[in-house]
């Protein structure tokens, strides 16, 4: 067998072959469209709350070439995490047949699906500040794409970390990757989902001062978990730690927020329209792709991606997109 067809495959067991944890019930809405092509898809399953819910997104392996969502039943428990207030999402994508074999694209797709859920955040009752992508094999690196590429992601899970982050995800990590639950079972035969590549992320994010767990089976030669200790119990559980910590950071401070960019003591950010194109996310959960071109007097202006310029108040924008706006001074 030659070594594409190898890791092709492997990628493919990844994500057909774990370990099942059981419970999975009917999504509460199912093959939602969120864009044109035809593998634009997912399901979608609301935790019942009176206040808006985390959310997880799950994106299938399959190498980039084959799978489907419905291989969440592989890896999330889907009653657990309804039970303790957590909604999901499983989404599908196109492939790289589907991409003129563009990586690239499947992740923008991957975002476009992030995005879909953040705007439906009223009528679904989701929580766009605690919004989680967990993906196994070929989605875990479209889950660390997005945790490095985007303003979306707040906390990452990933299980079956593949060979090809050092291309994708390492060189461009920074202390700004989200906080990493690594759960890697395969041993040292799964020459597509080596140990390796679990410590190699791991060891970049300690690097960086990313927090981040990397747990594994005895077969890994990586630490175990606690006896009895599931790994979704455990992903869950530190997904609530790392939300909570946000929480509590945000008090800190008159009013309870990060000083704003715009008080007369600091310094504005001058004009470039050289900036990469990004996504911008208000307060109230609405979002914008465009580039950061000026900010002064409490105000910034966007660039829009058709040429048109946008002017915000910065008080109205996420927490996280104030903070990106401190780091450019």
């Amino acid at each position: 067998m030659s070594l594409t067809r190898t890791v092709v495959v492997g990628l493919f067991l990844a994500s057909t072959s774990l370990v099942v944890y059981g419970g999975h019930s009917e999504p509460t809405f199912a093959d939602v469209a969120y864009g044109k092509h035809e593998r634009n898809k997912l399901d979608f399953w609301q935790a019942k709350s009176d206040e808006p819910t985390p959310l997880i997104v799950f994106f299938h392996g399959g190498g980039f070439k084959m799978g489907d969502k419905s291989n969440i039943r592989h890896i999330l428990a889907m009653e657990d995490c309804l039970a303790q207030g957590v909604s999901v999402a499983a989404v599908n994508y196109p492939f790289l047949q589907h991409t003129n074999n563009d990586y690239i694209e499947i992740m923008k797709n991957g975002e476009r699906a992030v995005q879909f859920l953040k705007g439906n955040a009223r009528e679904w009752n989701i929580d766009v500040k605690r919004v989680a992508a967990a993906g196994s094999s070929a989605g875990a690196i479209l889950s660390e794409w997005l945790g490095g590429n985007t303003r979306d992601i707040s906390v990452l899970g990933i299980y079956f970390q593949p060979y090809g982050a050092e291309f994708w995800i390492l060189r461009k990590m920074n202390k700004r990757f989200p906080p990493t639950f690594i759960y890697q079972v395969s041993g040292p035969g799964d020459e597509v989902h080596h140990p390796r590549f679990a410590q190699k992320l791991k060891d970049a994010c300690d690097a960086k001062g990313v927090t981040c767990e990397l747990w594994g089976s005895r077969k890994s030669g990586l630490p175990q978990l606690p006896d009895g200790k599931k790994p979704l119990s455990a992903m869950l559980e530190f997904f609530a730690r790392q939300w909570d910590s946000k929480k509590e950071g945000r008090r800190e401070g008159p009013a309870g927020r990060v000083p704003l960019a715009s008080k007369r003591t600091t310094k504005m950010i001058q004009s470039d329209e050289t900036r990469e194109i990004r996504t911008w996310t208000a307060s109230a959960g609405t979002s914008i792709r465009a580039r950061l071109i000026s900010e002064t007097a409490g105000y910034i202006v966007l660039g829009k991606e058709d040429g048109k310029k946008l002017k915000i108040l910065s008080s109205k924008l996420s927490q996280e997109d104030q903070e990106y706006i401190q780091s450019l001074k």
